[in-house]
């Protein structure tokens, strides 16, 4: 009975789809798709612990969390410093970008 009243109703979204394509409704064809694929976005409700141990209590997944970035963001600062290469000179400016006579004379050659 479930089974034939789920497809009675994928059979009506889809008739309405064809009908708003063919009068060339967009608005209502994605719409009626939309509603005939019902794939919202999944919130992620269970996490596994240190152990391997899967959370599924909303505080312990939290709380796992909470540790989680806790360990990655608070770590101490660097004591060696970073290699960091010599900056290059700079460009000159003219050199990258040509001046309005070379613009004139460019286009007065062709």
């Amino acid at each position: 009975m479930i089974k034939r009243c789920k497809r009675q109703w994928d059979d009506d979204v889809v008739n309405e789809v064809e009908n708003a394509a063919n009068l060339g409704s967009m608005k209502g064809v994605y719409d009626a798709t939309r509603n005939l694929c019902n794939d919202w976005p999944r919130n992620i409700t269970m996490v596994k612990d240190k152990v391997g141990k899967l959370l599924t209590k909303d505080d312990d997944v939290r709380k796992r969390w909470r540790n989680r970035f806790a360990e990655v963001l608070n770590r101490p600062v660097p004591t060696d410093k970073a290699d960091v290469m010599h900056e290059t000179p700079a460009l000159r400016r003219s050199r990258l970008v040509p001046s309005k006579k070379k613009k004139l004379e460019r286009l007065s050659e062709t």
